[in-house]
């Protein structure tokens, strides 16, 4: 975890490790103690992914979709090359990349990955984005958001919401509401 730590802190905005600790705070909350598997995917999950900005890829859906998949390879090499480093057992380097990959999105530790993620977004990056798009796109958005998540992380996604600017809970309660 320091050497992800350390590659957190090279991230120009800042934010890198406030976005991990925020993860694993939800990975806890999801699961009472995510295995070493998951406490280090979570702790890779877009490992810099500074460097591989979303304006270097086509606008547009497919433009999008082709950027996450090149950020989840590139995020599981990354992580797959400080674990190596470290000195870690194949088969945890194995798990922990296949997670950060997303090739195990239907097993319990892929959707904590993931519902840690969605909470992550809905608390850190919603009142942002919906600051720079439409009322439409950013319900669309959400409601995509919302059914990836357990209903675990729905309840914990509702019970936070209080603590959202006003604009953005107004636009969680519409788009679940819709």
């Amino acid at each position: 975890m320091a050497r992800f730590r350390e590659a957190h802190r090279e991230d120009p905005a800042g934010e890198a490790e406030a976005y991990h600790d925020r993860i694993g705070h939800w990975l806890v909350a999801l699961t009472g103690e995510p295995s070493p598997a998951l406490t280090l995917a979570g702790g890779c999950q877009h490992l810099c992914r500074w460097a591989m900005p979303r304006a270097s890829f086509p606008p547009g859906r497919d433009g999008y979709r082709r950027w996450r998949r090149d950020c989840a390879a590139r995020h599981a090499a990354q992580a797959t090359a400080i674990l190596e480093a470290a000195g870690a057992h194949p088969a945890l380097i194995a798990e922990v990349a296949d997670l950060v990959a997303k090739r195990a999105p239907h097993t319990a530790a892929g959707q904590a990955l993931e519902d840690a993620a969605c909470l992550v977004f809905i608390e850190q990056k919603l009142a942002g984005f919906a600051s720079a798009h439409d009322d439409a796109k950013v319900i669309s958005v959400i409601q995509k958001t919302w059914r990836k998540m357990s209903p675990k992380a729905r309840d914990l996604a509702q019970a936070q919401a209080h603590t959202l600017p006003v604009g953005a809970r107004d636009l969680l309660a519409r788009a679940l509401a819709g």
